[in-house]
């Protein structure tokens, strides 16, 4: 069994999530992202937004070499990780309708949940959104966002007490939506976590565990 480690890096600024990658995690603050290793209490990378810029949520890629960054500006930044320092892509979403506040990766692709009902799904070889008017039938906001294992579906909760199922291939037109009934979460999907292909993880506001 694990055990607890009392180690502890102090943040200059409350976090806003966790996210992991290859051997790496990152955790985003409202002005900076930190890049700790497995098994590190200190960072091994720190990178200061500067300027008037406010994160509001972050994700590192699977291979733990790309991180980006969604801002209060309503645009995502993309930042290269080498290793030991963050260097700014140049890669910049067009401004969003809303601002972003929940971020994930698969190896292929890229979601973004916004503060209203949208989820903007990039293709990271492109760099492109794919089917704008696809991911839209939530009711307010996408607090959560998570990739299967293998990133064909991605799941996505919110403020409307819905999950939904998407499936990301190009050919799919439909969507998969587990409706807004007594079994979902009262109050709003707070975070979303796949177990494997068919089975995933929901917490909720209602203080509760589900399993789907």
């Amino acid at each position: 069994a694990g055990a607890f480690s009392p180690n502890h890096f102090n943040l200059e600024h409350a976090p806003k999530n966790i996210s992991a990658g290859g051997d790496n995690f990152i955790t985003t603050t409202s002005q900076e992202v930190y890049v700790f290793t497995k098994g590190s209490t200190n960072p091994v990378a720190t990178h200061k937004f500067g300027g008037n810029l406010e994160a509001l949520c972050g994700a590192i890629s699977p291979e733990g070499n790309e991180i980006s960054i969604g801002f209060k500006d309503k645009k995502v930044r993309t930042f290269a990780f080498d290793g030991s320092s963050l260097t700014d892509s140049g890669k910049v979403s067009d401004t969003f309708e809303h601002e972003p506040i929940s971020i994930v990766y698969s190896s292929t692709h890229m979601a973004v949940g916004l503060q209203t009902k949208f989820i903007k799904l990039f293709d990271r070889s492109s760099w492109a959104v794919i089917a704008p008017e696809r991911f839209c039938f939530h009711n307010s906001r996408v607090d959560t966002v998570a990739f299967s294992p293998s990133g064909r579906y991605l799941a996505s909760g919110g403020l409307d007490q819905n999950i939904i199922i998407w499936d990301t291939t190009p050919e799919k037109a439909n969507r998969y939506k587990l409706k807004k009934e007594a079994f979902t979460h009262r109050d709003g999907v707070l975070s979303i976590s796949w177990i494997d292909e068919d089975q995933l993880y929901s917490a909720g506001n209602d203080g509760a565990i589900k399993k789907w």
